[in-house]
Parts: C-alpha cells; structure tokens; sequence
C-alpha cells in the first residue's frame, strides 16, 4: 500500500497536478513506512523535500499542516526532513 501511495505522489508530481495531494500521497506513504520501519521511508522524505525545495519553506509549510492536519505531525515531518537531507549531504 506504502509503494501505491508513494507512485501516486510521483505522479501527480511529474504531471504536474496538485502539490497538496503530492504531498498527502507522500505523508500516507511516509505513515505506513514508518509504522514498519522500512529503509523506504527515504524515498517519501526526500520527495517531501524537493517539495519543499520547490515551494519554499513558509509555503511548504502551510500545505504539510494542512495535509498532516496535525501539527505537532507535521513538525515531526520536518524534523525528519531535515534529518534525511542532512544525511544525503554527509
């Protein structure tokens, strides 16, 4: 299920379509990774990243909240974030 939701944020990336439901897509995917313990977790932390990148940090910000709808969630999120690019830069 993880790896569905995760191609579904590919998706809807790469057609260009909605950054908010990318990024929903990726959190569900990132859920389930987690829960489990999966090294995969990676790919939906650095997609959620390049999000990021693209958006800016304000305005990515805004849209994890709303996806997370947590957010307490969505600064777990972003330390995790943080923690997966500072590892890929190491």
């Amino acid at each position: 299920m993880a790896t569905s939701y995760s191609q579904m944020g590919i998706l809807e990336t790469e057609r260009g379509g909605n950054t908010e439901q990318a990024i929903t897509w990726h959190l569900q995917a990132l859920a389930i990774r987690l829960q489990l313990g999966t090294p995969q977790a990676l790919i939906d932390l650095r997609a959620l990243a390049a999000h990021r990148t693209a958006l800016g940090t304000e305005p990515f910000s805004r849209l994890l909240n709303q996806a997370a709808d947590d957010p307490g969630t969505a600064e777990t999120i972003t330390a995790l974030i943080d923690q997966a690019q500072a590892a890929d830069t190491s």
